[in-house]
């Protein structure tokens, strides 16, 4: 049975990507909303032939809640710091991180190092990127923020060259939602 979102008029909702968050959008019954924005808290990632972006995610949400939707127009993970650095200057990349600190809510999915698909797309994580998530005991993430079996962070080079909510934003974030959907197996 589907329920409303919880979205009051004049909130500002963050939305990360993931299957589970797009059934999400899928099951929303359609709801009119005031000066609402829907953020993308992480660049799209993916191969350009992936089913679905982060942005096409968000603007779905935004037309359910008759929204604006604020885009992230860049990729979650870039090749250096150098390339994050550039693309954070972007206008457009910055109008959707300067959002970040004011999100009332955030809608995010907990991916299985092991089991998602876009991880394990062959390239949007290098090899080497993958070895050091599973060396430092990586077992799942959190808008690309990754985490252990005990829930602790797991800080790795790819921080430094990810494009989307650093996870001291996510802790401190007005409030939460978080989903997890298909098979999985580590459970945090």
């Amino acid at each position: 049975k589907s329920r409303p979102v919880p979205v009051r008029p004049v909130e500002t909702t963050g939305l990360a990507w993931g299957t589970t968050l797009s059934a999400m959008v899928d099951a929303m019954v359609p709801m009119a909303t005031a000066n609402t924005r829907v953020v993308q808290i992480l660049g799209g990632v993916g191969a350009p032939d992936a089913p679905e972006y982060g942005a096409e995610l968000v603007r779905r949400l935004a037309r359910q809640l008759e929204a604006q939707a604020v885009l992230l127009p860049a990729p979650g993970i870039v090749a250096t710091t150098a390339v994050r650095d550039v693309l954070s200057k972007d206008k457009h990349v910055r109008a959707a991180l300067d959002e970040l600190d004011a999100l009332d809510i955030v809608f995010v999915g907990l991916g299985s190092l092991a089991s998602n698909a876009v991880l394990n797309d062959g390239h949007t994580l290098s090899r080497q990127a993958r070895k050091e998530l599973q060396t430092r005991r990586a077992v799942g993430d959190i808008a690309l923020r990754f985490f252990d079996d005990r829930g602790a962070p797991v800080l790795t080079g790819l921080d430094d060259r990810m494009l989307g909510m650093p996870t001291e934003q996510l802790r401190k974030g007005g409030g939460g939602v978080a989903g997890e959907g298909g098979r999985t197996s580590t459970r945090v």
